[in-house]
């Protein structure tokens, strides 16, 4: 068995809650960081599930280096169109091979990517719409050593704390609000973001959340939906705090010149 090696000590600084000003950050699934963190995570897993399931051991791999690279879309009332594709670059490394047999890297990181993908975005096909490389690279030949070792994968630390503050956890509650419920209910996609702002005792929430073009009409339509669905945020999250929780919704929209965010 091995020895946890894990430290817990009580934060000797200044309480997070009595400084006058607080700023937390929160990017939903559909992020495009989440989603390359999402990816890499999905990779290692499936690369260790193939290894345990056909070799029966797990193989040193950091796939850790996704970079996704936009694409070009036309987008208006009612339709969208992809010009050009979603690139991900699939890099870090990997065991290619193990006692003379050959592990299929690059096959296992690009379906879990669009296994990944799949999941996450309901309306974004990997097959259409995306261009998957798989530049994972081979593993030093000296890491072999970690295969028949109970060891750690990588030379790391792990750093967290508890508990979260009250306004990290009104953005975090409200990201997965939006995220998990608010998209069956709204024409809502999954690319969110919710930034909090602490400040003379109020919390205000910044959400940038896209509506489906294809799923709205006209430029009332989507008024009339942010509206509805800015409301729906507004009552879940000031249930999340005891201070004021003031919820703005897609702050960067100029309606006078039709630019929204669809």
């Amino acid at each position: 068995m091995v020895k946890r090696n894990i430290v817990v000590v009580e934060a000797t600084g200044q309480f997070i809650e009595d400084i006058p000003v607080e700023i937390v950050e929160r990017k939903g699934i559909g992020h495009p960081d989440s989603l390359c963190d999402g990816i890499a995570e999905r990779i290692s897993v499936e690369y260790t599930r193939w290894c345990q399931e056909n070799l029966g051991v797990m193989l040193h791999h950091n796939f850790d280096k996704v970079q996704l690279v936009a694409g070009e879309v036309e987008v208006g009332y009612g339709s969208g169109q992809m010009l050009k594709p979603i690139r991900i670059q699939i890099a870090g490394r990997g065991t290619p091979a193990f006692q003379g047999r050959k592990v299929p890297m690059d096959d296992i990181a690009i379906q879990a990517t669009k296994q990944h993908v799949r999941e996450t975005m309901r309306y974004l096909d990997p097959d259409r719409y995306m261009v998957i490389d798989s530049y994972a690279g081979r593993g030093a030949e000296e890491l072999q050593y970690v295969v028949d070792h109970v060891t750690a994968n990588d030379t790391s630390f792990g750093v967290s704390h508890w508990p979260r503050s009250g306004l990290e956890h009104a953005v975090y509650e409200t990201a997965q609000y939006i995220n998990y419920k608010l998209i069956d209910e709204f024409p809502v996609g999954e690319d969110v973001k919710v930034m909090g702002l602490r400040r003379n005792g109020e919390l205000i929430l910044t959400v940038a959340m896209p509506l489906i073009a294809t799923r709205i009409g006209d430029a009332a339509e989507y008024q009339e939906v942010k509206r509805a669905a800015e409301a729906a945020i507004q009552e879940y999250a000031a249930q999340l705090d005891h201070r004021k929780v003031i919820v703005m919704v897609n702050t960067a929209d100029d309606s006078a010149n039709d630019a929204v965010y669809l």
